[in-house]
């Protein structure tokens, strides 16, 4: 299961599913129905699970932000006005924060993690 997870200025975390559990046989269910038949309160729950681990990564302790500015790779993309900081393995071995900077007010703009919990990815 994907989801996408935002985080409001106030902090408030807006959580959206963008795909549904597979089925065990490979084929994966679509619409209402198949969403009713895949057991929505389950993937709600795995949801939950996966809002708690990116919470890890919106809400950084300052010893990890320490570590994410000391193994951050940075490139400068003049042509699009963005400064990216790329960070790997920053909390757990495997994951992949992508920090998006403006490039004039140094504004950050987005943050994409790209992590797997409990053999989801």
């Amino acid at each position: 299961m994907m989801v996408q997870v935002d985080a409001t200025p106030d902090g408030k975390i807006l959580t959206t599913p963008i795909s549904a559990p597979k089925e065990s046989g490979g084929r994966q269910r679509v619409g209402l129905l198949g969403a009713i038949q895949d057991g929505i309160a389950g993937g709600m729950e795995e949801a939950d699970a996966l809002v708690k681990l990116s919470n890890g990564y919106l809400f950084l302790t300052p010893a990890k932000r320490r570590a994410l500015m000391e193994k951050a790779e940075v490139s400068i993309l003049p042509d699009e006005g963005i400064a990216k900081l790329v960070v790997k393995d920053l909390l757990q071995k495997g994951d992949r924060v992508v920090n998006a900077f403006e490039g004039k007010t140094c504004r950050q703009m987005n943050t994409r993690v790209e992590t797997s919990a409990g053999g989801i990815r």
